[in-house]
């Protein structure tokens, strides 16, 4: 009986030993094997997904527009001042009343020089036929005193001739620079001299049937706007006239002489003027 006993003992012992033993290594086993997934079969399929949507297109940009800030203030400023500049005046009538100082030098004939100093007066009436374009004519004379030409002293000058030019205005017939050139018809020059104070008569003439003229001058415009061209302007005028004198008359107490020059004999003549004056295009 006690054998008996002995037995059951030791067959539990065995049996906790061997549940013992299996029990930390069946943990370990659960600890170390990763989980493995289970597919379950559905009974119905599943539902189908909307197709996808393209992505809306990105809204461009909108160009930046970059203004440096100097340019733009003097594209601004000539924008200003180009509207404040009066308009241009077109085809019209020309007025002008001047007066200056003028020269003249060269020969009277070959082999006698002569040279005046004078104080001029001009009137020239004309008129434009474009914006640019101008024909005018007048009338210039002169008075002052010769320095050569006569034997003694010629101190009453004078001259006279009808200028005919064209003139090209830079801007038009109101304001700013122009050109002109032309013809100087029947200038004549003479003298004589001051019998009041003792000197002894002589006289003194010379003629041109034609001089070439030549001039620029600038016109400040007086009373523009920026709705209307002026109609005045102060007028600054250089000439040059260049030509032969054709004809001589001379007299004195010894005796006189008046013809034409032979053209062997005919020189270089050349007039000097400066001048200001009033000009009106209504």
């Amino acid at each position: 009986m006690r054998t008996v006993t002995v037995a059951v003992v030791l067959a539990s012992l065995l049996t906790t030993s061997i549940a013992l033993a299996e029990g930390p290594a069946k943990a370990k086993t659960k600890k170390g094997k990763k989980a493995e997934p289970v597919l379950v079969a559905a009974a119905d399929p599943l539902p189908q997904l909307p197709p996808a949507e393209a992505p809306a297109p990105a809204a461009e940009a909108a160009p930046s527009i970059v203004v440096d800030a100097p340019r733009a203030s003097a594209d601004k400023s000539a924008t200003a001042l180009k509207k404040g500049d009066p308009p241009s005046a077109g085809p019209g009538f020309v007025l002008v009343l001047g007066s200056g100082l003028g020269f003249l030098g060269g020969k009277a004939v070959e082999g006698i020089d002569v040279s005046a100093g004078l104080v001029t007066f001009d009137l020239q009436l004309g008129a434009y036929v474009s914006q640019h374009v101008g024909i005018m004519a007048g009338v210039r004379g002169g008075y002052g005193a010769l320095i050569d030409g006569c034997a003694g002293s010629c101190t009453k000058a004078f001259a006279y001739q009808l200028p005919v030019v064209a003139q090209y205005a830079f801007n038009d017939r109101s304001r700013g620079a122009y050109l002109e050139g032309g013809l100087a018809l029947f200038t004549t020059y003479g003298g004589s001299t001051d019998t009041a104070s003792g000197d002894s008569p002589e006289t003194l003439k010379v003629s041109a049937p034609i001089d070439l003229k030549l001039g620029a001058g600038y016109r400040i415009p007086m009373n523009a706007t920026a709705e209307k061209a002026a109609t005045t302007a102060f007028d600054l005028h250089f000439g040059l006239d260049l030509g032969q004198f054709k004809s001589i008359e001379y007299g004195s107490v010894i005796g006189s002489v008046k013809g034409d020059v032979v053209s062997e004999h005919q020189a270089m003549h050349f007039a000097l003027g400066l001048s200001a004056g009033y000009h009106f295009s209504p």
